[in-house]
């Protein structure tokens, strides 16, 4: 249940365009808080996938936004939130199923 709750969390804070960042920054510090607790589960693997795609997404979208000014940028942004939304539903499908992100 708490995977669930934790992937609600960082749609909402990346689907609101960063509005409701504070829900996606919370999600990242849950998963650093209970990691330790799910080791050897299913539910790490979920964990490693989120924190994956938030500092991937993190570090592209920063990257993104210095291209922007020479206009190649806004198609590298739109990619990167397009690879956030498959990512989180792809692993969001694969929880709901039992099964880990990874065997995609």
């Amino acid at each position: 249940m708490l995977t669930k709750i934790i992937y609600a969390f960082f749609s909402v804070g990346f689907m609101t365009s960063g509005f409701f960042w504070p829900m996606t920054l919370a999600s990242v510090v849950i998963i650093y808080s209970r990691k330790k607790d799910v080791v050897g589960t299913i539910y790490f693997e979920h964990f490693e996938w989120l924190l994956y795609t938030f500092w991937v997404s993190i570090i592209l979208l920063m990257i993104n936004l210095v291209l922007s000014y020479i206009y190649i940028g806004y198609l590298g942004i739109i990619i990167t939130i397009t690879w956030v939304m498959y990512r989180l539903s792809s692993g969001f499908l694969c929880l709901l199923d039992d099964l880990s992100p990874y065997n995609n």
